[in-house]
């Protein structure tokens, strides 16, 4: 997927605005709750899962405030006609911490979802996508896949888990398809 590989080759710039909000302490929590969706998605325990959302193509300015504290990040993500054309397209820094088990559940609309490992801690930090069993992420590498199908994540590691998350539309949509959501 060339956005995949876009993502990998963006690494240490994604990573770095990351490191850069979670050098000044407290302010994750505090973009987390600026622009709060659907965190609180069937995680066990509760509060062991956090993003803070950069896009949102729902909005009619789809670039959020938070946007100020990883300005080279939305930047880089505009320029990505999977983003910038999509209304569905969504951007997040996300964390999960150890422990965490983010239940089964699916996307419910046309649309791919892609995960660059950021901080990819050791143990069993994986990925489940239908019958794709055990998926670890890697600093620096992308994971791509159809958020229609079912998907849980488990955090039995050490270490929190940070990854730069999106949403962009498929492929094979047709972009007259979007003109009127």
């Amino acid at each position: 997927f060339p956005f995949a590989q876009f993502l990998e080759a963006n690494f240490e710039v994604f990573l770095k605005d990351l490191q850069s909000i979670l050098a000044e302490e407290g302010l994750f929590e505090q973009l987390r709750r600026v622009a709060r969706n659907a965190e609180g998605l069937a995680v066990w325990p509760p509060d062991t899962r956090g993003h803070v959302q950069l896009i949102d193509g729902r909005e009619e300015s789809p670039f959020m405030a938070t946007c100020t504290f990883a300005k080279t990040s939305c930047e880089l993500l505009a320029l990505r006609p999977e983003v910038a054309g999509c209304p569905r397209a969504a951007a997040f820094f996300a964390k999960l911490e150890p422990g965490a088990w983010l239940k089964p559940h699916l996307g419910n609309s046309r649309r791919l979802a892609a995960h660059l490992g950021l901080v990819a801690p050791e143990g069993d930090v994986s990925l489940n996508v239908g019958p794709a069993r055990g998926i670890r992420w890697q600093a620096g590498k992308a994971i791509v896949w159809d958020d229609t199908h079912v998907h849980d994540a488990r955090h039995q590691g050490e270490g929190t888990r940070y990854i730069l998350q999106t949403f962009f539309c498929h492929p094979c949509e047709q972009s007259e398809l979007y003109a009127s959501h």
